[in-house]
């Protein structure tokens, strides 16, 4: 068995845990073909509901997240850092770095889902699992409420980059990230997105 596809299981686990404040473990799950079939229907303008990237829910209780972000895995790949972007080689043949190609990757997954952000979690061989996500994404749990408790404390290990092609994207700890960031705060947005996606009950004029 492959590393990926049982750390994509781990993150499951622990997304279900801290989105259910310890009371599940089983909201969230591996989606189908972690994406690819969702992905091949999205490059043909068909969309594939709640299956786009790498989790989906397994429980209706985990939907809120699944509408507000969708979730890329990484796993492995110890050669390879967030800070490649900054120093990629300016060669001819130059290959892009893999964050590159991976946030291109979330990001087209994200735009097939059709929810406002994408995540992207990665853990390489003996280090802490990173999480990272644009700057828009930052900007609303601000809005949201996260306030300074985390992830925007100076006292919590955090990057910022800015990416040509991309924009800004942020990077944290994805232990620090979770237990800073109240789910209720999610589950609150989806709701306040959800009225808005509702259409108003118009009154008929009356003479």
């Amino acid at each position: 068995m492959g590393k990926g596809p049982q750390y994509e299981r781990d993150i499951c686990r622990d997304l279900s845990l801290w989105f259910s404040e310890g009371e599940c473990d089983d909201w969230f799950w591996r989606s189908s073909g972690s994406g690819a079939r969702a992905k091949v229907r999205g490059r043909k303008g068909k969309t594939t509901s709640g299956h786009h990237g790498d989790i989906t829910f397994a429980d209706q209780r985990g939907v809120p997240l699944i509408q507000f972000t969708t979730l890329e895995i990484k796993r492995g790949y110890s050669k390879s850092t967030f800070s490649d972007i900054l120093d990629e080689s300016m060669g001819k043949n130059k290959k892009r770095p893999l964050y590159y190609t991976w946030i291109e990757q979330a990001e087209e997954s994200r735009k097939h889902a059709g929810t406002p952000f994408w995540w992207l979690i990665v853990k390489r061989d003996r280090r802490e699992p990173v999480i990272f996500f644009p700057e828009e994404c930052s900007s609303t749990l601000l809005e949201m409420g996260v306030g300074a408790t985390f992830p925007f404390d100076e006292s919590k290990t955090n990057i910022t980059m800015r990416i040509p092609g991309i924009g800004v994207v942020d990077g944290f700890q994805l232990k620090s990230f979770l237990e800073g960031t109240p789910p209720k705060l999610i589950r609150g947005w989806r709701d306040d997105f959800m009225k808005e996606r509702t259409p108003k009950v118009v009154e008929p004029a009356r003479e």
